[in-house]
């Protein structure tokens, strides 16, 4: 049998009238060490239902019994300031060297969750303390949906389509992999889904090695 505790309140969006959509990344970086992001965004734009507002994030490093005062993420917040982009926190990994690898999605400041632009990555070395500048993940725009590490490579699976579901010959489903913890990533190929009227993506290492890709057929 498994016994769990009682839940405790990590973020209390409804008590400071903040909606908590979208930005939903951990990433442990050593045993117990770990790094959990959320968003602070608007609770009247489309009803909550937006990227509008900026990125937090807190740290625990006793395995989730204590946590570490809010931070904000410096990119995101100055991009809410700068009104362009809003920007979200998809995906992120730990490296074996600790250097935490996060995926952002920049949304359109002024609309609800799309059109998307083109996704973008930012490196902390400090275990999330500070972070590197932004970089450009790929030229397409579209949503990073999954990330993972294994064997010393990044693996990334990104639909590469502005809107949520596809509907155009162009918006394929793409996998990258970084060999050198994020600096840099190669394409990989495109994965032969029918995307018409797909969204979202998921993918894992089966115990021979084989990658396997899941998309949500609406």
């Amino acid at each position: 049998t498994v016994k769990l505790d009682e839940p405790v309140m990590y973020v209390d969006n409804e008590s400071r009238h903040r909606s908590g959509h979208m930005s939903h990344a951990m990433a442990q970086w050593a045993p117990n060490k770990f790094i959990d992001f959320n968003s602070n965004v608007s609770a009247e734009k489309w009803d909550g239902h937006t990227a509008f507002g900026w990125i937090e994030y807190r740290i625990s490093e006793d395995g989730g019994e204590t946590y570490s005062d809010v931070y904000e993420l410096p990119y995101s917040k100055e991009a809410f300031y700068d009104g362009v982009y809003a920007i979200g926190v998809e995906k992120a990994v730990a490296c074996d060297d600790g250097r935490i690898v996060a995926f952002c999605l920049r949304n359109d400041s002024g609309k609800g969750c799309t059109p998307w632009d083109t996704p973008m990555v930012v490196t902390s070395l400090d275990s999330g303390k500070t972070w590197t500048k932004e970089k450009e993940l790929c030229p397409y725009k579209g949503r990073v949906y999954d990330v993972f590490y294994k064997d010393g490579a990044v693996y990334v699976m990104q639909f590469c389509n502005d809107n949520f579901l596809g509907f155009a010959p162009e918006h394929f489903f793409r996998i990258y992999k970084s060999t050198d913890d994020g600096k840099t990533f190669k394409e990989q190929g495109i994965i032969p889904f029918d995307t018409k009227d797909r969204g979202y993506g998921s993918m894992l290492l089966d115990n021979k090695g084989h990658l396997h890709a899941y998309v949500y057929n609406k």
